[in-house]
C-alpha cells in the first residue's frame, strides 16, 4: 500500500481517541504523581531525567533524522 492511499482521516481519530482515553486514565496517576508525599523530590527527579533525555541509550535515532533532513543539500 503506497503512502497515498492509507486511510488517515481513521488512523487521526483512532489516534485522537486512543490519546483521550489515555489522559482519561492517567489523570489520578499524575495528581497522586505531583501531589503525594516526597513530591519535591520526584519532581526534581523527573526534572532531572528530562534535561538529560538525550543520554539514553538510543534517543540519537529521535534526534538523528530531523537534523539529517535540514542539513541536506536541496
Amino acid at each position: 500500500m503506497s503512502a497515498s492511499r492509507l486511510p488517515l482521516r481513521s488512523i487521526t481519530a483512532v489516534l485522537a481517541a486512543a490519546l483521550s482515553v489515555g489522559a482519561w486514565k492517567s489523570k489520578p496517576f499524575v495528581a497522586k504523581f505531583f501531589t503525594g508525599p516526597g513530591n519535591y523530590s520526584r519532581i526534581l527527579a523527573l526534572s532531572i531525567v528530562l534535561a538529560n533525555y538525550k543520554n539514553f541509550p538510543f534517543v540519537w535515532h529521535v534526534r538523528l533524522p530531523p537534523s539529517s533532513t535540514a542539513h541536506a543539500p536541496l
